[in-house]
């Protein structure tokens, strides 16, 4: 008798989801701003790349990561990488 009976399977999977749900409110996934301002490129914390036509993710309504499903932090540039942006 290995299988397991629906309900089982069901408690089961409201678990994971609960699980899921709490790790993304509680473990951030941290977007960092590329040094290219030509590309708005975005660094995710998952190893991934994102580009915006416009803006940000804060500007573009972004909560969570598209990738991991994480909450969404935006990491702010540097105050040396805005000067040089500004030469």
């Amino acid at each position: 008798m290995s299988e397991k009976s629906d309900l089982a399977e069901e408690v089961e999977y409201a678990d994971y989801r609960a699980q899921k749900r709490h790790r993304a409110e509680t473990t951030p996934c941290h977007w960092t701003d590329d040094t290219d301002p030509d590309f708005n490129v975005w660094r995710t914390a998952c190893g991934e790349m994102f580009t915006f036509l416009e803006e940000g993710p804060t500007e573009n309504k972004m909560r969570f990561c598209c990738y991991c499903g994480l909450a969404l932090v935006v990491v702010p540039r540097p105050p040396d990488v805005l000067e040089d942006d500004d030469a």
